[in-house]
């Protein structure tokens, strides 16, 4: 609906104000989501409500060639997206092309198909947009119209089935990172990563757009990978930007207790942090959070895991926790140092040891020479699958390694004595990139994507190291 307010800042004439609002419209989108696009949200939607960071969004899509929008549930993105697609669609008559054609692509075809049809309905319904023709009106999810002798075509596809040919003048991907169905798992955010790198980030004409708006999943996802780069345009929204003075988003739709009510009563706390604060799903469902495991380590620790640096470290007492993986997943030995300061003992790292693709009896030798080289004095080693009893029968193990089942009860014991362990601040990690990632990757139910860097490996290598010196120290005291 066009407000008798708005129609006074043009004429009192019918014809007039019209050609005046569908040029004004044509040069800006934040005017034409107002205004022309309103209409479409009011016939379909029922309501249309505005807001002060929906018409900044707007003005980022036109005005930055590259963006990257994460931006909180409900809070109208969506509506932004298409809007932004039905206005490329009517200024196309202002062009002096004859064919211009834009990409969308989504997580799946299914999905950007289903974006498409909507696109279509909130068009068909708009009476701004009369004069565009739709050139395929059988097909739902085919875009193609005629405006006024120029063919504007948005073809839709997903990530993975994404195949790069003619270089469209813009594209737009639009979550995805997120399947309807499930969470991902590592393997597929790295993959969606290559695929954007690799394929979408040049697809473009050059001179055309790239807009990213969607969901992060991982902190090491291409979204916020994207946020390093200068030349893009990343902006993160949440839902709650202050919570103590009560400062929102999006107040004209959300007030501060109504989002309150919804993390209470509705969608739970946790849910609350991914979908309305924008944390990645990783990131809430994690056993640990990133900040919880930055906070303990150290960068100037030295890494002797490589087992290259000359000569021995001496350290008064170590214990050592390992992971063990021959094929599909790594090894890692995870190696402390004891250190008592003001009446309490301390787990300092003084190694982290990634064994690829490395042979049982070779893990051993390693192992056993970790052994010498640290003086480590008990070495808990997953035994659940039973990987070394054929050298522990022939006697071929040293003596401080001791094997242990993880069953559910000893991971639920392994698990909470890390968790106290990390929040009593006992613990000092290596800066270990790979480590880190693999100790995050864990999850509240103790399970783990697999991944290149492994299936959590290191959280439960760390989680036996604390194992190690907890159960040292119950036999010293006894």
């Amino acid at each position: 609906m066009i407000t008798a307010e708005r129609k006074e800042t043009f004429s009192t004439d019918d014809a007039t104000f019209d050609q005046a609002l569908r040029k004004k419209a044509r040069q800006s989108f934040r005017f034409f989501f107002n205004t022309i696009f309103r209409e479409s949200v009011e016939e379909i939607d029922g309501a249309f409500i505005p807001g002060k960071w929906l018409d900044i969004f707007c003005v980022r899509l036109q005005v930055s060639v590259k963006t990257c929008t994460i931006a909180a549930r409900k809070h109208g993105k969506t509506t932004v997206v298409l809007g932004f697609m039905a206005w490329l669609i009517f200024r196309a008559d202002a062009l002096s092309k004859r064919i211009v054609s834009y990409a969308l692509i989504m997580f799946s075809d299914d999905v950007a198909c289903e974006k498409i049809k909507l696109l279509k309905g909130y068009i068909r319904y708009n009476r701004y947009f009369a004069h565009v023709r739709d050139l395929k009106p059988m097909a739902e999810s085919v875009i193609e119209y005629d405006n006024n002798g120029v063919i504007v075509q948005i073809n839709p596809c997903g990530i993975f089935s994404f195949m790069r040919s003619k270089h469209p003048d813009g594209v737009i991907c639009d979550d995805i990172l997120k399947d309807p169905e499930k969470r991902l798992d590592l393997t597929q955010i790295d993959k969606i990563t290559q695929i954007f790198e690799s394929q979408i980030t040049p697809l473009a004409k050059e001179g055309g757009f790239i807009h990213v708006v969607g969901t992060t999943q991982d902190e090491t996802d291409i979204l916020f990978k994207l946020e390093k780069l200068p030349a893009w345009d990343w902006k993160l929204y949440k839902a709650i930007e202050d919570r103590k003075k009560q400062i929102v988003l999006w107040p004209e739709a959300f007030s501060f207790k109504r989002l309150i009510d919804i993390e209470l009563n509705e969608t739970g706390k946790k849910n609350f942090r991914r979908e309305y604060q924008c944390e990645p799903v990783r990131g809430v469902e994690g056993f640990f959070n990133r900040s919880e495991i930055d906070e303990l380590i150290d960068p100037a620790l030295i890494n002797y895991g490589t087992m290259k640096r000359a000569g021995d470290p001496d350290f008064d007492e170590t214990i050592a926790g390992f992971d063990i993986g021959k094929k599909r997943h790594p090894s890692h030995l995870a190696v402390f140092a004891i250190v008592p300061d003001k009446g309490l003992d301390y787990l300092i790292q003084v190694a982290s040891l990634w064994l690829d693709s490395t042979d049982y009896t070779d893990q051993i030798q390693l192992l056993s020479q970790a052994i010498t080289r640290f003086g480590i004095s008990r070495l808990l080693y997953d035994n659940t699958r039973g990987e070394f009893e054929g050298f522990a029968e022939r006697g071929e193990l040293p003596d401080e390694m001791v094997p242990v089942v993880l069953s559910a009860a000893y991971n639920q014991r392994l698990a909470g004595d890390f968790d106290k362990t990390v929040n009593k601040k006992q613990i000092i990690l290596l800066n270990d990139d790979r480590q880190t990632r693999s100790i995050l990757s864990v999850d509240d139910n103790l399970k783990a994507p697999e991944s290149g860097d492994g299936h959590g490996d290191a959280f439960f290598s760390v989680g036996l190291a604390i194992q190690a010196f907890l159960e040292n120290t119950v036999a010293l005291i006894q």
